[in-house]
């Protein structure tokens, strides 16, 4: 998802007058082994996978369905531990500068997520936790990653006065609700008292920046191996919340061939990561031809719809030639 940045007259909310000064606290590393300690409300969506992982491992997160009752479940979670400030998380799926409140791999509306572009409808709601909180941490793909995450983390944080952490990259969750990161990302840090300076999220899962012609498709129970070459079609149906209404036949041919096909892999978990839209492709002419689709995530991560336990990974560049 392409988020664009609200003007600064829109994009800036500050904290009520009676909210504490200020202050900056000791960095931590986040919890990445369930059960999640403090206060944790999770995205009631079903179905939905990464979501229920992130459910078996910490059975105390309360459900949420909107921004607001998000901030309900934080709010009624610390005012029963007073006076001590608690850690807070929240759990759903994200993308640069977002996560989602209720509505799963959607963003949805400015209701059902936290993000840049409604800072408006959250602030107003989550500045009642400042004084409440030690420390906030997102768990959803990318929110804190790029100029849209380092934003959004900065103005949670002088909203709830406390530092806020979001990854810069996919993050997964497994059958125990155990997290990871993927490779080559980090969390990303904002203080109440400065942005921080952007982090990109990798590029490439595995660290091997090279493309390649070789194509690896699971057809059946067989692995076919093509190349890019024999690439004869490529259809990219955006999704609704990505702006887009259509994608030329050029545009789809360039992101076509800006995928790491010769390196499928496997997921550690189930991702929370948004869903930007499905590719179709067709390799070679007549009966022999081949034909697959994806689903896309975050302009990042690919999904055979055939085989949904293989994924590839996007080249960084998609953000920048969908512009």
């Amino acid at each position: 998802m392409t988020t664009t940045l609200a003007p600064s007259g829109d994009a800036t909310t500050h904290a009520p007058t009676h909210a504490a000064p200020a202050t900056t606290a000791a960095v931590v590393k986040p919890i990445m082994v369930a059960p999640l300690p403090g206060c944790v409300t999770i995205d009631s969506t079903k179905p939905d996978d990464y979501l229920a992982y992130a459910r078996n491992g910490t059975p105390a997160g309360i459900g949420n369905t909107s921004v607001q009752t998000a901030e309900s479940a934080l709010d009624g979670c610390i005012k029963s531990k007073k006076p001590t400030p608690q850690s807070a998380c929240v759990v759903g799926h994200g993308d640069k500068g977002l996560i989602v409140t209720g509505s799963g791999q959607n963003a949805g509306d400015k209701d059902h997520h936290i993000s840049i572009d409604n800072i408006k409808t959250w602030a107003p709601l989550f500045a009642g936790l400042s004084g409440g909180v030690s420390n906030l941490f997102l768990y959803g793909c990318h929110v804190g990653a790029g100029t849209e995450g380092a934003q959004l983390l900065y103005e949670l944080a002088r909203t709830v006065n406390a530092n806020v952490y979001g990854p810069t990259g996919l993050i997964y969750c497994d059958e125990d609700g155990d997290f990871a990161l993927e490779p080559f990302s980090t969390w990303q840090m904002a203080t109440p008292l400065a942005q921080p300076a952007a982090i990109d999220p990798p590029d490439d899962a595995t660290g091997d920046l090279a493309g390649g012609h070789e194509v690896r498709l699971h057809v059946l129970e067989n692995v076919i191996i093509t190349s890019l070459d024999q690439l004869t079609s490529a259809i990219i149906e955006p999704h609704p919340s990505t702006g887009w209404t259509t994608v030329g036949v050029e545009l789809a041919d360039q992101l076509a061939r800006a995928v790491h096909w010769q390196k499928p892999f496997a997921l550690p978990g189930q991702h929370a990561a948004l869903l930007t839209g499905r590719m179709k492709l067709k390799f070679g002419y007549g009966e022999r031809a081949i034909r697959k689709v994806f689903s896309v995530f975050n302009h990042t991560l690919l999904q055979d719809e055939d085989h949904p336990n293989i994924f590839y990974r996007a080249q960084r560049k998609w953000r920048d030639i969908l512009g």
